[in-house]
């Protein structure tokens, strides 16, 4: 019987060693897209921008693609709105339609020689021109190309993206200063009716004169 509480209480310090000699590991975060500024206010009929990141890349990548979405009745991408910044990187393909943009790219070349990026980065600014009034969305997801569904990720195996999503406070643009008041019609003509009256007196006291 003690030796077989020897043996357990042996086992049980074993495993405590053990246990306690592996490191703990958790799973690995997925890279993330993030949208800056993260909220923002936008005046009607003027334009703003936000750029696209990518951060918390575990290693590092040779290829992304993902998409963002708008509310195509409130705001829309500006003519040259589209700025995709490479970081050495080339642009398999882009999408841009009435409510949501996507992109494609990959480091083109030798896997052992060919451009890589494991560090936050900005790979794309956009810029809208504000339509109407309120509240409203921009997001950036995952998106899976119909001849590649598979999210082209090596950080350092292929991932998802973590989504991130921002509110654009859209308002009406402010008067600038002043007081709005009805027009007076009496007010406007004023100055012509005493013109006139000056003219009639003037005309009336030369008559006169002449007769006498």
């Amino acid at each position: 019987m003690k030796r077989a509480k020897i043996v357990l209480a042996s086992l049980f310090a074993v495993l405590m060693i053990v246990g306690l000699s592996q490191p703990a590991s958790a799973p690995e975060a997925n890279p993330d897209l993030v949208i800056e500024p993260h909220g923002l206010d936008a005046t009607v009929s003027t334009t703003f921008s936000v750029d696209i990141w990518i951060k918390n890349i575990p290693d590092v990548m040779y290829g992304f693609q993902f998409r963002v979405d708008w509310d195509p009745s409130m705001m829309e991408v500006t003519s040259g709105g589209v700025n995709f910044i490479d970081h050495g990187f080339v642009c398999l393909a882009d999408d841009l339609q009435d409510g949501y943009y996507a992109v494609a790219a990959e480091s083109i070349g030798n896997p052992e020689t060919r451009g890589r990026v494991g560090t936050d980065e900005v790979w794309l600014t956009l810029t809208f021109h504000c339509k109407a009034e309120g509240s409203s969305y921009i997001t950036a997801t995952n998106y899976e190309w119909p001849y590649n569904p598979a999210i082209i990720w090596y950080a350092p195996a292929p991932s998802t993206l973590d989504p991130d999503a921002i509110t654009v406070n859209q308002v009406k643009p402010r008067p600038v200063g002043g007081v709005v008041v009805p027009t007076n019609k009496l007010e406007i003509l004023t100055p012509y009716l005493a013109l006139a009256g000056l003219v009639a007196a003037v005309s009336a006291v030369v008559v006169v004169k002449k007769r006498r």
